[in-house]
């Protein structure tokens, strides 16, 4: 009996499910909300965090409350470590050119390695009169179902400051707000118990759907 060929559909179907688990920001939303711009002087938005396993950011990205057309102005966003180090930083364009998943801009950056345990803060610069938006809740939004983050992120607090011509590392948090989203990132992996379910659901329907290709095959016939 011939072997029988296994269809290049069936493959990218399977393989895309392992694409898509290398696409997932940190931070995400269970609704799409337009946020707020805050009419205000240059300054610096973002949220202090700490990974509890070794992660590698190879994105970063910037929450767009447009329905469409994108930023109003270019902004650089960046990570830093909690001595205020720059470690990573790219810009993310005006307009709408940056790739957009979730509500999420983003642009590809050079691998970064964060190491579990630290922290780090990543914040996103605003110049005058600063017109995108941004979005901000109280602590409880991380319990209630509004903001998920990925179960290797601790989110520890909000982060800002004035960045007069530039950006520049957020001296203020407050520990009673999540947010500022704003700026968001994308790593290597995903959570391994979510990887694992995705190729494991992929796998099954792969099997299945072949399993039901050759009843309706006649023996020995190559597809």
């Amino acid at each position: 009996m011939k072997e029988r060929k296994i269809k290049l559909p069936l493959i990218s179907t399977f393989l895309g499910l392992a694409i898509l688990a290398h696409s997932q920001g940190v931070v995400s939303f269970s609704q799409y909300t337009l946020g707020g711009g805050s009419n205000g002087k240059d300054q610096v938005q973002g949220w202090e965090f700490i990974p509890t396993t070794d992660l590698t950011v190879l994105k970063l990205g910037l929450y767009d409350g447009r329905s469409s057309g994108g930023f109003k102005q270019s902004h650089e966003v960046a990570v830093w470590d909690r001595a205020g180090n720059l470690i990573a930083s790219t810009l993310i364009p005006q307009g709408a050119s940056a790739s957009l998943l979730d509500n999420f801009r983003y642009e590809e950056i050079p691998p970064v390695q964060l190491d579990a345990g630290e922290t780090y803060v990543i914040g996103e610069f605003s110049a005058t009169p600063v017109p995108d938006y941004h979005v901000l809740w109280e602590r409880s939004a991380l319990t209630n179902g509004i903001v998920s983050l990925d179960p290797r992120i601790e989110f520890v607090a909000y982060r800002e400051g004035a960045s007069p011509g530039g950006i520049s590392f957020p001296q203020s948090r407050f520990v009673d707000y999540v947010g500022c989203f704003g700026p968001n990132f994308i790593v290597d992996a995903p959570e391994p118990s979510s990887f694992t379910l995705l190729c494991g659901m992929g796998a099954v329907s792969l099997v299945r759907i072949l399993q039901i290709r050759g009843r309706k095959m006649p023996p020995n016939k190559i597809e």
